[in-house]
């Protein structure tokens, strides 16, 4: 990864830091880990036409992810005119999928490209906030 690919990972995991009671650790250079659960590595892979991220659990127990794997697909976008938001969007939205966040249209968890620039798309809902706050 790139220091701008890493440094995109980073910002997810300071969203998540930042805005629940998870305790978040980023290695660096594509690692991070949340709550000592979940080892996250990152990658940049050329994904299937119109794919833009993907997350896959490879070690799941009990309903709960606890090392998985985050591909993201830069070039794809880096298309439009939001770049910037769609990568932090993008990345926040994979780590959603990493706490079995499902797709909604208010947070982070939409699909496709950010609607606009506002923090909202690069963010989780108050919802899915109070939900990883119980849950950890």
């Amino acid at each position: 990864m790139t220091a701008d690919e890493q440094e995109a990972a980073g910002y997810a995991m300071r969203r998540l830091r930042d805005t629940t009671d998870l305790t978040i650790e980023y290695i660096g250079y594509g690692c991070g880990r949340y709550f000592g659960y979940n080892d996250m590595t990152w990658f940049s892979e050329d994904l299937p036409p119109g794919v833009r991220g993907r997350y896959q659990c490879d070690d799941c127990r009990g309903g709960r992810s606890y090392k998985g794997s985050v591909y993201i697909d830069f070039p794809e976008l880096k298309r439009g005119a939001n770049d910037w938001s769609d990568i932090r969007k993008t990345t926040v939205h994979e780590v959603g999928h990493s706490l079995s966040f499902r797709h909604d249209s208010v947070s982070a968890m939409i699909q496709g490209e950010v609607p606009s620039t506002h923090w909202r798309w690069r963010s989780f809902s108050a919802s899915d906030r109070d939900d990883i706050n119980r849950a950890f």
